[in-house]
């Protein structure tokens, strides 16, 4: 009676574990190995339409009675379920579709479009020997091609007012302005030099 007693008791007892230290590690590892990896939930993406897109969106969510929102995210799922992204646009790149989209990253410059990248570009491959480029806004224009004339002028603005370029004093009635590459704008160009080649 005593003995059934005790064996009651002992089975109660927390036991100590008489595997090593190096068997418990070895273990632990390969249960962790042979759990199923759960899928990572997807990044929320935000997308902003403006121009024609946007009014484009919204007059036909109006003509369907939905909002412009649940009809973008329609209309990308449908094309992604389908595959016919590369039918719609081919082999040519996204950005020269979707014009002021395609932003690229460049350090503590922040993003830039298409456009200001070919501005940047313009500037220093046309730059003297002394890091001035003395290209009239006309001529810079001429050489980007199916652009309006304001192009030119808003994007060296833009990218003097964010340190990327910088303006020099015209010498002389009729002269150009010269624009230079600010060291962060060599940074972009010597990029963009290296992608062109």
């Amino acid at each position: 009676m005593a003995d059934a007693a005790l064996r009651q008791l002992d089975r109660d007892l927390p036991r100590n574990d008489m595997r090593s230290p190096a068997l418990i590690a070895k273990q632990k590892m390969a249960a962790r190995q042979t759990r199923p990896v759960r899928p990572r939930a997807s990044e929320t993406l935000h997308v902003a339409f403006s121009g024609p897109v946007a009014d484009g969106l919204r007059r036909q969510a109006v003509a369907r009675g939905e909002s412009p929102q649940v009809l973008a995210a329609a209309l990308l799922a449908k094309l992604l379920e389908t595959d016919m992204a590369n039918d719609l646009i081919g082999e040519g790149r996204a950005e020269f579709e979707a014009v002021g989209q395609g932003r690229r990253p460049f350090g503590e410059a922040g993003y830039l479009t298409l456009r200001q990248c070919a501005v940047i570009h313009l500037v220093g491959m046309h730059a003297d020997d002394d890091g001035w480029c003395r290209m009239s806004m006309y001529a810079l224009t001429a050489l980007l091609r199916h652009e309006t004339k304001m192009l030119v002028p808003n994007v060296l603005t833009a990218m003097e007012a964010r340190g990327i370029m910088v303006r020099g004093r015209r010498i002389g009635r009729g002269a150009p302005t010269p624009w230079a590459l600010t060291p962060v704008g060599k940074a972009i160009f010597e990029v963009l030099a290296g992608e062109a080649e």
